[in-house]
């Protein structure tokens, strides 16, 4: 989950021309599937910001951590980090299991990231080489 961003109008002015621009490509070289793609994703995305998003809660306790309603031990993970950015700071937990679902990630509001630190560093081992991903950059500095 990202926070919810305040766009100003140049925001849509310009996603308005982007998907203007790719339905026109579409129909001009006739790739009328990429056209309906584009519309497809420029209406999924309308859909989904739509909805105010779903608040999560993780609790911390000495056997492992809850997440909505999950347990995991931390025998189970491999690590944590904290991705700091000028908007927010979000708490990373690597889970050892494998799959799409290894990673949770949460934004922490406005608790004290040096008492988080504290805490998970009694059971993890905190992976500061770790940095914010290229595709989490790209949606915070597009607004998406």
């Amino acid at each position: 989950m990202h926070p919810v961003h305040e766009r100003a109008g140049h925001w849509y002015l310009f996603a308005g021309a982007a998907l203007i621009a790719a339905l026109l490509y579409g129909a001009i070289t006739g790739a009328w599937t990429f056209a309906i793609v584009a519309l497809l994703i420029a209406a999924l995305y309308w859909l989904l910001r739509r909805s105010p998003p779903v608040t999560k809660v993780i609790s911390i306790a000495a056997a492992g951590y809850t997440f909505d309603g999950g347990f995991t031990a931390w025998n189970d993970c491999e690590g944590f980090w904290i991705v700091r950015t000028p908007a927010y700071a979000e708490l990373h937990i690597r889970r050892k299991t494998p799959g799409w679902n290894r990673e949770v990630s949460i934004q922490t509001g406005d608790i004290d990231m040096a008492r988080i630190r504290a805490q998970l560093s009694q059971f993890l081992e905190e992976q500061t080489d770790r940095k914010e991903y290229l595709i989490d950059r790209i949606i915070r500095l597009c607004k998406l």
